[in-house]
């Protein structure tokens, strides 16, 4: 068995725990990606009127890859926590701190790959939304979803860069720390942790809430053309927010 081989069956055996990472990572790439649609779609390259929304466009996307990186830092650094039992055992096996670190630096990567490919998937559905929304503020004739080549490129390298980076910075959260202490760690009788009902409550109530805003444009934009702008230029933020927000917090608690 690779190393490879062996990081991706740890993948697998603890998919449950990854769940809440791996889809929170998807719907970031997700957003991103629908953004990077819009800013690279050929009928709005040449349109006055789009360019103040691009600049918005843009700027969401540095903040969406600013709060991705700390998200995802602090999600894999919460989860090597409930992991120190595995780790004790496999020092006891004779793996070395360097290998150790390696492991880890896979796993990552293998669901940075995984949340890339089908944060994409998601995002081509996904950016229809931003098309309808632009094209019924602007009037601008033949806005549709084309082949967004770029798009594809500026996420896969940007997210890749960002998991390489995270995992990279991931292997120093471990402590380095006797394979005994670990065993003792998780040792002996631990409460079973149970799942808060009001943080997900919460999660669930930002989640609705954030898809609620994504699946009716068509109702802000008729009500108001200014209420239809307000709309655009507010769920680029709040969106992605709750929606992150809602996926961590209820999938944490139910995984």
């Amino acid at each position: 068995m690779t190393f490879w081989q062996f990081a991706f069956k740890n993948v697998t055996r603890n998919s449950r725990a990854y769940f809440a990472y791996f889809v929170s990572s998807s719907f970031s790439i997700a957003v991103f990606f629908s953004f990077a649609v819009y800013l690279f779609h050929p009928k709005l390259q040449n349109f006055d009127m789009t360019s103040e929304i691009s600049g918005l466009m843009i700027f969401s996307e540095v903040v969406i890859v600013f709060f991705s990186f700390f998200f995802l830092l602090y999600s894999i650094g919460t989860f090597l926590k409930v992991r120190k039992k595995q780790f004790g055992i496999l020092t006891i096996l004779g793996i070395s701190r360097k290998q150790l670190h390696r492991l880890v630096f896979m796993e990552n990567m293998l669901i940075g790959i995984l949340s890339i490919f089908f944060g994409m998937q998601f995002g081509v559905v996904f950016s229809q939304f931003f098309l309808l929304v632009t094209a019924k503020l602007t009037h601008v004739p033949g806005i549709y979803l084309y082949g967004p080549t770029n798009a594809f490129i500026l996420t896969t390298i940007v997210f890749l860069s960002l998991f390489i980076i995270v995992s990279t910075f991931t292997p120093m959260l471990i402590r380095t720390k006797k394979a005994v202490h670990l065993l003792k760690t998780n040792g002996g009788k631990q409460k079973e942790r149970k799942p808060s009902i009001l943080v997900s409550l919460f999660g669930a109530i930002c989640l609705f809430g954030g898809y609620a805003l994504a699946g009716n444009p068509k109702y802000f934009v008729s009500v108001n053309p200014q209420i239809g702008v307000i709309y655009m230029v507010s769920s680029i933020f709040v969106i992605p927010t709750l929606v992150t927000i809602g996926t961590y917090f209820f999938f944490s608690q139910i995984s």
